[in-house]
């Protein structure tokens, strides 16, 4: 550096020649500002811009920054004082490389010679690639360079040159990636800014002494009375993705686990994330503490912990499935209530397991279905029609402890569903009953899934043209196997067609017509007969009739022997009213009868009844004469399925016999509200029937159920419920609604029959 201090920074008023080596070791002096403790090559400034341009006098140097001859600045050295030097040094390349760290190394070589630059004077640059001969000459980026958006791998792995002190023999190249194998090159640039080409290439990979980032365990689970689950999330490491690192578990009871001194429970695979750890000890609390290790052997601290406790190991008492019932392809399970040591009986869940075939529940995999808490009961519904499943139902306490039953039960699914129409012959005959009227009859139809009269109704078209036309009937009938025709012409011919439909809908082909003629008309009478509003009564035996009455019509001349009546009967007030009276008459009486019986009705269903006279000449009034009525409830339609779906559970019956008028054994005191009049059997108070026909209050079962339809104690507000459990439809989650309590009501009311 002395000569620089030689050169007078101010104009030289004398002109000076250098021989060729000395302007150019000049050059190179002044060029190499300090850098590491030194100055790098003239034509690589601190920022890695382009070189300085030559000086004056001549042509300047080339862009690398040579010095010019002697002439103004140029961009590719020129002639003026002398030639410029394009020869690049003769340099062997990389001879060690020695690390600095994880994250650093020492390249170093021997000095490079050049004709014209000095040694101390000499640049060099070590390129670094991450694959072999991936090395950037064209020096777009500094190894020290921040590229925007980019992580430290990325950062790393990004080609890239440092630029060793003048004269140096060796350089450190920072931010390498531990345990990553770099390639490496070194090239030396003469004062000229020239620059060799050698491609000697040397590898070398940094130890690894970081650990990686680790949060931690991140949940511990008590899966049963004696496992637990462990999970963790990923853990980071710079040289060695997640997939690579493993982690070790410890877990210790009661206190802290303390990895310097705890063996690992368990060390897991490279990857995984969680794991079940065994043979544990019941009502235990258990400290889990996870730590990241990645392949180089580097170990993470992090002792953050999570506690649990282990729940209680028994397992519920359990009977197991009691019964399997399919309807349609709904099959209901059901089950008595288990017991458990600490779990109540309305917190036990059951699990369903399925199978087609007989014994071959595999309870390894998730159950079928779940059941609600306490429930005594459950509905699955298949997929299959006509198929028999198999089942197996264990319960299941808020610890998790399964019973291992093995009762299995099983159920067929019903058929498909009925697609084929019944096989019907049609109209039979076809006769006057009057004047306006014709009496139509036909034999019952027969079909693969509907089998009672109360399964088919029958469609009757008339017309007095043929074909018939099949668009609105003139007369619905259901389940009787004739039917009046009124309102017609006397003495007219009708064309008659009668379809029959099943239970699914499904409707006969239509049979040939058969014709019949009305009566001739009765000149004189006119006029229409009168009567008043029918009386309706429930028939409790069977449950799907009514009794219907009424006083005599009147209609002078006539006597009331030369009266009949029309029953029109519908669910639907509109279809007995006006002229649609006509096609929804069920019952026709004989003359001077006051009254029908209507049959094939439905159970526990309001029905609008209508009746209307009609004289011997074929009158008929229109006055609307009605009387609302509700049909009986039905044991076996109404309340059965209630008690059955419900109740089966806790008792094992199929039909009322084992409930009617049996004892309960539960004894009511005196001072009990209803109470009993007298004692019974020698007791203060009296052994409640679990049925007792006609009286609701004093029948157990229905005071046990829900009993919103009775006001008086022991079921109003003011009274307490002495009976309350969790099997006890009232307390459970499934409670009776209003409609099945009134059902089951209405069914003891009326006298708990067999209907």
């Amino acid at each position: 550096m002395s000569q620089s201090k030689d050169i007078e920074p101010t104009r030289l008023t004398a002109r000076w020649v250098f021989s060729r080596a000395s302007v150019f070791a000049l050059a190179g002096a002044m060029a190499f500002a300090a850098c590491d403790g030194g100055s790098p090559p003239a034509n690589e400034p601190a920022d890695g811009s382009t070189g300085d341009t030559g000086g004056t006098g001549g042509t300047a140097g080339n862009s690398e920054g040579g010095p010019g001859g002697g002439g103004a600045a140029g961009s590719d050295g020129g002639s003026g004082g002398m030639q410029a030097d394009r020869t690049p040094p003769m340099f062997n390349g990389i001879s060690g490389i020695q690390p600095l760290g994880e994250g650093a190394v020492r390249v170093s070589w021997a000095p490079a010679t050049d004709n014209v630059t000095a040694p101390g004077a000499m640049g060099y640059r070590v390129y670094r690639a991450l694959k072999k001969g991936g090395e950037d000459f064209a020096r777009k980026r500094r190894c020290d360079t921040f590229l925007p958006d980019a992580s430290t791998v990325a950062q790393a792995q990004a080609p890239c040159f440092v630029t060793a002190v003048a004269g140096s023999t060796s350089a450190v190249v920072k931010d390498a990636l531990p345990s990553q194998d770099f390639f490496y090159v070194a090239r030396a640039i003469d004062a000229a800014g020239n620059e060799d080409s050698n491609t000697i290439e040397a590898s070398f990979q940094t130890e690894d002494s970081s650990p990686p980032i680790f949060g931690g365990v991140d949940t511990l689970t008590a899966l049963s009375a004696t496992s637990v689950e462990v999970t963790w999330g990923p853990a980071f490491d710079t040289t060695s993705p997640d997939p690579t690192l493993v982690y070790s578990v410890f877990l210790t009871a009661d206190d802290v686990p303390d990895p310097a001194k705890d063996d690992a429970v368990y060390v897991s695979k490279p990857g995984e994330h969680s794991t079940i750890i065994t043979k544990l000890e019941p009502l235990t609390t258990y400290h889990a503490i996870v730590q990241a290790t990645d392949p180089s052997g580097n170990t993470e601290g992090n002792t953050y912990s999570l506690g649990v406790t282990t729940p209680e190991g028994v397992a519920p008492t359990f009977d197991g499935l009691k019964r399997a019932s399919a309807e349609g392809n709904t099959v209901r399970l059901f089950w008595f209530p288990a017991s458990d040591n600490v779990t109540h009986p309305e917190n036990i869940l059951y699990d369903v397991y399925s199978s087609l075939t007989q014994h071959r529940e595999d309870f390894s995999k998730k159950p079928r279905a779940t059941s609600e808490p306490g429930a005594a009961s459950i509905a699955i519904k298949e997929v299959n029609a006509a198929t028999r499943y198999y089942y197996v139902v264990r319960a299941r306490d808020f610890a998790g402890n399964v019973d291992t039953n093995n009762v299995e039960k099983s159920a067929q699914t019903g058929p498909l569903p009925d697609a084929t129409p019944p096989t019907f012959n049609g109209v039979q005959s076809v006769q006057p009953s009057g004047p306006t009227s014709l009496t139509v009859t036909w034999n019952g139809p027969s079909d693969e899934t509907s089998r009672t009269d109360a399964d088919f109704t029958y469609l009757v078209y008339a017309s007095t043209t043929t074909p018939v036309p099949l668009t609105k009937p003139a007369l619905t009938v259901r389940g009787a196997r004739s039917g009046t025709l009124i309102g017609l012409t006397p003495a007219t011919t009708y064309n008659v067609v009668v379809l029959a439909k099943d239970a699914a809908g499904n409707a006969s082909k239509a049979t040939p017509p058969v014709s019949g003629k009305t009566a001739d008309a009765i000149a004189g009478d006119t006029t229409p007969p009168a009567m008043a509003a029918p009386t309706v009564d429930q028939v409790l035996s069977p449950a799907t009739q009514l009794n219907v009455a009424w006083v005599a019509g009147t209609d002078a001349p006539n006597t009331a022997a030369d009266i009949r009546y029309h029953v029109c009967v519908s669910t639907k007030q509109s279809d007995c009213q006006g002229a649609s009276f006509a096609t929804h008459v069920a019952a026709t009486t004989a003359f001077g009868v006051v009254k029908a019986n209507l049959a094939f009705l439905d159970t526990r269903t309001s029905y609008f009844v209508y009746v209307r006279s009609e004289d011997r000449a074929g009158n008929l009034e229109v006055a609307d004469h009605f009387t609302p009525r509700t049909t009986a409830t039905s044991w076996a339609t109404n309340a059965k399925p209630i008690l059955f779906n419900r109740c089966v559970s806790c008792h094992d019956y199929d039909n009322a016999a084992v409930i009617r008028g049996v004892g309960s054994s539960y004894i009511q005191a005196p001072t009990e509200t209803p109470a009993f009049t007298t004692p019974k059997d020698g007791f203060p108070g009296c052994d409640l029937m679990l049925i007792d026909p006609g009286r609701p209050e004093f029948s157990l079962v229905y005071r046990r159920i829900n009993p919103l339809g009775l006001a008086t104690p022991p079921f109003s507000a003011a009274t307490s419920n002495q009976f309350s459990g969790a099997r006890e439809p009232r307390d459970t989650v499934e409670k009776l609604s209003v409609e099945e309590d009134r059902i089951l009501l209405d069914w003891i009311t009326q006298g708990a029959l067999l209907n």
